[in-house]
């Protein structure tokens, strides 16, 4: 994903293929292997007794001055490491080559905070998924922009550009977007909440709760209302007959709880032949004469079909905040999706020529 210009791709790719095939290769990964397990040691005296393996792993990369990538999506995440000097070798002519000919304010501003992003990169200064989303996701040519969430290092290489709200307005304007004419009439809200707290104290069963919603439908309705009411009676119709105390599982969190959300937000009955699926394979095929990003070996959680193209990834995690530990792995993973899903996006861009693409990332409790 590092290297979008597809000549400079097929000149890296088959070098790298044939090296890490031969016999230089396994001993190089072993050599790795063996300085990683001894970091690991070292780490776990550090960080006590109590701290998991997982842990260990993830912050052994700074230590060990190496940078590490999720390869597997095992439970037991496989980790293969990388020399920083060579990682930095393999995303250098993206990030380093001067391209400012030809460029708006625009993208030369975005240009030099990639720049400096790499150039920062050091043995005492690695990027990690927890503080760095925004940079990582930069040296794949990916913005954040959206509000409060963006890193506000941006505002001083846009300055004196479009500031970041700018850009945001602009993006809105470009998909016709208007927050003032998507707003639900308050008795609607109201109603809604109504029937959530009754639903929730016991004191209204599924059955009232969905025809109280149907009843809220009326003749001459916006048509994205009527929408997400009926995707509100169908999350109703999902939900179990009694609270569960058990831990609610990723497989079921997606084909109980999620599933009529997708589907009733994403199938379309009209000419658009828009379509939810849940995903088995991975999204793009490898012997394509396309690069693909070392991101896009794993499978997405699920996609949105228009026809023969995909125009929306979706990614779902669970949420476990029993301890410190826990949080901290679990926003590591998020924004691991985070990044992936923006991979994915960008790819799709290109693969099926859109002019856009949409991520949906969703976060579950863990319990229902």
């Amino acid at each position: 994903q590092y290297i979008p210009a597809k000549e400079k791709r097929e000149q890296v790719l088959p070098k790298f293929n044939k090296w890490k095939r031969s016999k230089q290769a396994k001993q190089y990964w072993a050599r790795r292997k063996n300085d990683q397990v001894k970091c690991n040691q070292n780490n776990e005296i550090n960080i006590g007794s109590d701290t998991e393996t997982t842990s260990a792993a993830s912050t052994s990369s700074a230590n060990c001055n190496i940078v590490s990538t999720n390869r597997s999506s095992s439970v037991a995440e496989s980790v293969e490491t990388i020399a920083l000097d060579e990682a930095k070798s393999l995303i250098r002519e993206n990030c380093v080559s001067n391209s400012s000919r030809n460029q708006s304010s625009l993208q030369k501003a975005f240009f030099d905070f990639k720049l400096d992003t790499f150039n920062s990169i050091n043995n005492s200064n690695l990027l990690s998924y927890e503080s760095n989303l925004q940079h990582i996701l930069a040296l794949s040519n990916i913005l954040i922009v959206k509000k409060n969430v963006y890193d506000t290092v941006l505002d001083n290489y846009f300055k004196n550009t479009s500031s970041i709200d700018s850009i945001r307005k602009d993006i809105f304007e470009n998909l016709k977007y208007k927050f003032a004419d998507k707003k639900v009439p308050k008795d609607i809200t109201i109603n809604l909440i109504d029937i959530t707290n009754d639903l929730s104290n016991g004191v209204m069963t599924k059955i009232n709760a969905m025809k109280k919603i149907i009843n809220t439908l009326t003749e001459g309705m916006d048509p994205i209302l009527v929408k997400l009411l009926l995707y509100f009676k169908a999350l109703v119709n999902a939900l179990p007959a009694n609270t569960q105390q058990k831990k609610v599982k990723e497989n079921e969190l997606c084909t109980r709880y999620l599933q009529p959300l997708f589907q009733s937000l994403f199938d379309s009955d009209e000419d658009d032949n828009m379509l939810f699926k849940w995903i088995n394979t991975i999204t793009f095929n490898r012997n394509s004469n396309e690069g693909q990003s070392a991101a896009t070996n794993n499978r997405p959680d699920g996609c949105v079909e228009n026809g023969r193209k995909i125009i929306g990834y979706v990614e779902v995690k669970l949420i476990d905040y029993s301890t410190n530990h826990l949080t901290y792995i679990t926003h590591h993973k998020i924004n691991v999706d985070l990044h992936r899903l923006g991979i994915f996006g960008k790819i799709a861009l290109s693969k099926y020529n859109l002019n856009r693409t949409f991520q949906v990332m969703a976060i579950g409790k863990l319990y229902a």
